[in-house]
């Protein structure tokens, strides 16, 4: 158990803050492999602007207790997407039951996100921690709810609106997932602090797959965070997808056919692939792109797993929509892990959005995360000693099923 500082907001985003001590542990879990989709949807009109992070009230989402959450992927609004959401009042624990009415907003167009716009897709599992992770006692309670909103998106350069009804329930977790990389498709330039939409190698995924980016990033300039595709109607059917969003930390460019992200695609595709692909990381004050082995296996996923907390080493200026790079206490991934970042705000002024760790392809390998990314969403200052974030680390089977 460490202690750790908890800064977040008297009376709601934007309040003024205060700081208190929590005592933290890493937790091992259990996951059901009954999971709830939930739609985000605004609750107010708002004007956005390209690359400015907004945050954006939403209707309220209510969400049981022993439940993690998250964004879904590749499922957007035609003028950007939901990198996180936060609870109404103090992050709960794991255990409580959870309410949600603002979400973080990326805009990739610069535009406006109108009342009752469906802005996102949120995520649900349900788990056991600590003793109890041995065994579910009950099947989760899965709602469907039947609702009415409206679909965007951009075809041929035209802004579409439109209303429709949908049903959002549960769906059960595959037990496999592909680790694919997604390459660029042409030459870029990254722009510390920006975000970048770029052409990438197409990647097509079968419906019904979930879709994460990876936690730790595989690429020196820029981490992964979102797809850009066809327009979907849903979440059955298949998808195709042209383009990323980068988050980048870094100036610098990456070259065609470089590795831009990683992403962890559950459900759906099947079969493998390898090949020699170009990755890139920093190496002291330079860095080193190298071409490396890359062998897409379909792995089996283990339900169990453990939450890092990840606590600041240093203290860092923040502006607002500018990534940083945060120096925390270090982290020991072991290997044959995948990593990712548990939803919800656990920081006054943003969001954790991925770790920095050497040779992050190598799922055979330990790693120590050191450094994280982080996204303000407004002009602030995290502290040495607080909790910025925390990783979500599960277990993968050594070899292909």
């Amino acid at each position: 158990m460490v202690r750790a500082k908890l800064l977040s907001w008297h009376d709601g985003v934007g309040s003024r803050t205060f700081e208190f001590d929590v005592d933290i542990e890493p937790r091992s879990y259990t996951i059901s492999r009954v999971s709830q989709l939930i739609p985000i949807i605004a609750s107010e009109d708002l004007t956005v602007c390209k690359g400015e992070v907004a945050v954006i009230s939403i209707r309220l989402i209510e969400v049981p207790e022993n439940t993690v959450v998250s964004p879904l992927t590749a499922v957007n609004h035609a003028n950007g997407f939901v990198v996180d959401v936060i609870e109404c009042g103090l992050p709960g624990m794991v255990e409580d039951e959870k309410c949600i009415n603002h979400a973080i907003f990326i805009p990739t167009r610069s535009g406006d996100v109108k009342e009752g716009d469906l802005i996102g897709i949120l995520r649900v599992n349900f788990v056991r921690t600590g003793l109890l992770s041995r065994v579910f006692s009950s099947k989760p309670k899965v709602e469907a709810k039947n609702i009415r909103t409206f679909l965007t998106w951009i075809e041929d350069g035209v802004f579409y609106r439109e209303k429709v009804t949908g049903t959002f329930s549960g769906y059960f977790e595959s037990d496999s997932c592909n680790l694919l990389p997604v390459a660029a498709k042409k030459r870029e330039k990254i722009r510390r602090g920006g975000v970048a939409v770029v052409e990438i190698e197409e990647i097509n995924v079968k419906g019904g797959s979930i879709i994460s980016p990876y936690g730790l990033a595989a690429n020196a300039f820029a981490q992964l965070i979102n797809l850009v595709g066809d327009k979907v109607r849903k979440f059955e059917e298949n998808r195709s997808f042209n383009e990323a969003i980068l988050l980048g930390f870094g100036d610098g460019v990456v070259e065609k056919g470089e590795v831009l992200g990683l992403l962890c695609v559950a459900g759906g595709n099947g079969g493998e692939s390898s090949g020699y692909l170009q990755f890139s990381q920093k190496s002291g004050v330079g860095v080193v792109k190298t071409l490396q082995e890359s062998n897409s296996k379909r792995l089996k996923v283990s339900r169990k797993g453990e939450w890092r907390p990840a606590i600041s080493a240093e203290n860092k200026k923040l502006k607002r929509g500018a990534a940083e790079v945060i120096k925390i206490r270090p982290i020991e991934i072991s290997d044959h892990s995948t990593v990712g970042t548990l939803g919800i705000m656990r920081q006054a002024y943003g969001t954790m959005v991925g770790g920095i760790a050497k040779e992050p392809w190598k799922l055979e390998s330990r790693k120590t995360i050191e450094e994280v990314i982080f996204l303000p969403i407004m002009d602030g200052e995290v502290k040495e000693g607080q909790l910025i974030g925390v990783f979500n680390v599960g277990r993968i089977s050594e070899g292909k099923i």
